[in-house]
């Protein structure tokens, strides 16, 4: 509907390609240079029905999304999944199919109560069907910055998530009705209308630029040179006044003198780099070790 497209309209959708084995690039419909969509509406809240009373046919009723998406896997740099938050079906063939997940999640007290079913949700599946699945960070919605509840569960979910060894991500979308005017007078999503750049609306500019550049570390894609000031420049800039001892922990080990001169160069003048560059380090090689051993 961002884009002045009316869901009930598309003859196939993706409940299509899910139970009838349609080809998704025949239900693909392009929405803009390098975005193209695949279509859901109403269909989707029949899944269950139609599919768990005839098990039979749908073997695997778990992999309808990844058995039938295999004709669009090379196509796409990235595919983005929406899921509702209620149908267990939808949301177990969503992550069986991906391998990273991005939760949302709005800083009041019932959604942070809520968080723990759904990473016991994402650790039944990597347990069961997908242990590359990853959780890639979570994202903070809606958060309005000038109320103190948002501040403080903002400040208590870093503590909470950098202990539990899972990214809170750095950028922040607003709570605005921009987004929802631009859809209504523009017929297009507020960050492709220009008219409507600002602040808020360029935290979803920020967000996949932080997304991409971390996703850059992962697929070894990643420009040290350029690529590991930038993303420290955007730590600094996005940093909480949380104090650093809430989200590490001090430790001593010992580095060797070489490798001490080298990073004592490159830290010169950068507040925190050390610490940062370390974490970095660390982090990429756990996660090349945990791809590994999975």
């Amino acid at each position: 509907m961002a884009f002045d497209k009316i869901p009930e309209n598309f003859e196939d959708t993706i409940y299509d390609v899910m139970v009838r084995g349609i080809d998704p690039k025949e239900v693909i419909v392009s929405l803009h240079q390098n975005i193209d969509l695949i279509p859901s509406n109403g269909d989707m809240d029949f899944l269950e029905f139609d599919i768990f009373p005839r098990l039979k046919v749908y073997s695997r009723p778990y992999h309808l999304l990844k058995d039938n998406m295999r004709s669009i896997k090379n196509k796409y740099d990235y595919v983005f999944i929406d899921t509702p938050s209620s149908s267990i079906l939808t949301i177990a063939n969503c992550l069986i199919y991906s391998d990273k997940v991005i939760i949302p999640f709005v800083p009041d007290i019932f959604d942070v109560a809520g968080f723990s079913q759904v990473t016991k949700t994402i650790k039944e599946i990597q347990n069961t069907h997908n242990p590359k699945l990853k959780i890639s960070g979570i994202l903070a919605m809606k958060v309005e910055k000038a109320t103190n509840i948002h501040k403080e569960i903002l400040k208590e979910a870093q503590i909470f998530f950098s202990q539990s060894n899972i990214q809170l991500y750095e950028t922040r979308i607003p709570k605005t009705i921009l987004f929802a005017k631009s859809v209504s007078y523009n017929k297009s999503p507020a960050i492709l209308t220009s008219k409507a750049k600002n602040k808020l609306v360029n935290s979803y500019d920020n967000l996949a630029n932080e997304f991409l550049l971390k996703d850059k570390i992962t697929r070894k894609k990643f420009d040290y040179k350029t690529d590991i000031l930038e993303l420290y420049k955007k730590k600094e800039e996005n940093k909480q006044k949380n104090k650093v001892e809430n989200t590490h922990k001090r430790m001593t080990f010992l580095i060797r003198k070489e490798l001490k001169k080298r990073l004592d160069i490159i830290s010169k003048n950068k507040h925190g780099f050390k610490t940062f560059i370390l974490n970095q380090a660390i982090e990429e090689i756990l996660d090349k070790t945990e791809r590994n051993d999975d």
